[in-house]
């Protein structure tokens, strides 16, 4: 099966050599690697052009591709999706790197049946928290199906898009895309994944490295206020993809449910800000209510949370700020 390997080029001039090191050295073949320049301003596709010229097999083919003004890490990885020609999907953060033997540990198990998902484990550097978090929780050799492969996203493998081949045929048959625009896009696109994938595979061995960075995406300053403004997105793009696709996802609706919450923090502190939030994302996320309570499964919580969308908008967000209040008063 072909391979292809898609890396975003922003601004990662210290980084860029390391990371295509680690791609070079892969002895699994045939393999291609598509490079996204997302109009970088600095000298990181010189510095990749000069290391491929000196470093690269004539076994690998590279594709150089580049947008003419700066997209965004979702729009880079769907031009890589759109001009990849492998039969399988790779994604490579242009900061990061993978294990000498990746590619080759993740497409073994394609000698036996053709996964919609392939799964390896990571190394986190730079956080302990965040490598145990991202830390792949199946057995080395599970195989999950269907439901099992959404009732276990988030709790037994990451959300994150890269360290996973994806079948091209399966991502291309049900359209699936990045969101542009949007900070924590992978929460978005590895949900849909997980409710749409019918079979999965795990490799339990670290075949990619993650580092942790003080200056990037997600831990920048205002990442408190960007992350809340991002889920409020994600929140009804999710209801938009369940409700269109006909999915009564018991784990995606929890998820679009604590991502609402989550992206009401940051105005908790002014009421008038609160309701008005509240009411666009009621706007943005209208379902009907007897999907509401099929999707809830058995969780009572859940269940009473569909009390609030029997309430007008307005009443329903008073009542919700004051109940914050008080259980944050008695915390």
């Amino acid at each position: 099966m072909k391979v292809s390997i898609i890396i975003p080029i922003y601004k990662v001039e210290p980084y860029i050599e390391r990371c295509l090191r680690s791609v070079v050295i892969q002895k699994y073949r045939p393999l291609e690697v598509v490079l996204v320049d997302d109009c970088t301003p600095d000298n990181s596709m010189k510095m990749a052009r000069e290391y491929i010229n000196a470093k690269a097999s004539q076994n690998t083919e590279f594709v150089i591709l580049r947008h003419e003004h700066n997209r965004g890490l979702s729009a880079a990885r769907n031009t890589g999706m759109d001009n990849a020609s492998g039969d399988y999907l790779f994604f490579l953060d242009s900061d990061d790197e993978i294990s000498e033997d990746c590619i080759e540990k993740l497409c073994a198990p394609l000698s036996e049946e053709l996964y919609d998902m392939v799964i390896g484990n990571v190394l986190t550097v730079g956080d302990d928290y965040v490598n145990d978090y991202l830390s792949l929780k199946l057995t080395d050799g599970a195989i999950l199906r269907g439901k099992e492969i959404e009732k276990t996203y988030r709790n037994k493998w990451n959300m994150c898009a890269w360290n996973k081949l994806y079948k091209a045929s399966f991502i291309r048959q049900h359209n699936l895309r990045f969101k542009e625009g949007i900070i924590h896009e992978d929460e978005l696109w590895s949900l849909q994944v997980a409710c749409l994938a019918q079979s999965l595979r795990a490799v339990n061995h670290e075949t990619y490295t993650y580092y942790v960075r003080e200056d990037s995406i997600t831990t920048a300053k205002d990442k408190d206020l960007r992350k809340g403004q991002m889920l409020k997105v994600i929140t009804a793009e999710i209801s938009s993809f369940l409700e269109e696709r006909r999915i009564f996802s018991e784990k995606a609706y929890q998820l679009m449910l604590k991502f609402s919450w989550q992206s009401l923090r940051p105005s908790f502190n002014d009421k008038s800000k609160f309701v008005r939030d509240y009411c666009e994302l009621r706007k943005a996320t209208v379902m009907p209510l007897l999907y509401r309570v099929r999707a809830c499964g058995l969780h009572p919580r859940a269940q009473l949370q569909n009390i609030y969308y029997l309430m007008p908008p307005k009443l329903a967000a008073h009542i919700k700020y004051w109940c914050c209040r008080f259980k944050n008063a008695n915390a």
